[in-house]
């Protein structure tokens, strides 16, 4: 499975963020703000969306925020990641809570893993707040505030 560049930016040989957020429209919708904290806190990244790839027209419209796109559909159940985002040196979950949104990033090898608080996927971050806007949720987990768009 190919990466699709969603952005002009020469990304070569730059060390790599992978995103995972494989699941609608309104999904990536809410993620906007958070994927715009990521661009600006990683400017020297190649910022990787995990995503179906009938987004990537979208994704194309985020102002730079992702570079590429890997065609990644967990809609129905959370799966295995493609070979080609291995060895990501952060890697995001915005797709949920956990634990098998973790475990798929965690099989990336990531150098740093940015998601919830999950005992069950071996994991220490924020809290999850079962009443909180997803929008709000994203932007707190990255430590900013939902403004960010």
């Amino acid at each position: 499975m190919a990466l699709t560049s969603t952005s002009d930016r020469n990304v070569q040989g730059m060390p790599r963020l992978l995103v995972l957020r494989a699941l609608g429209l309104g999904d990536l919708l809410t993620a906007v703000p958070a994927l715009r904290v990521l661009r600006d806190r990683y400017p020297g990244h190649e910022r990787i969306l995990a995503a179906p790839a009938w987004l990537a027209p979208l994704v194309r419209l985020l102002d730079g925020a992702v570079d590429a796109l890997v065609d990644v559909d967990f809609r129905d159940h959370v799966g295995a990641l493609p070979t080609e985002v291995r060895l990501p040196t952060v890697a995001v979950n915005l797709h949920g809570r956990g634990p098998a949104s973790h475990r798929a990033l965690q099989a990336t090898d990531p150098g740093a893993l940015i998601a919830f608080a999950h005992p069950d996927a071996a994991h220490d971050g924020p809290a999850w707040r079962v009443d909180e806007h997803e929008r709000l949720r994203w932007c707190r987990l990255l430590g900013a505030t939902a403004s960010a768009d």
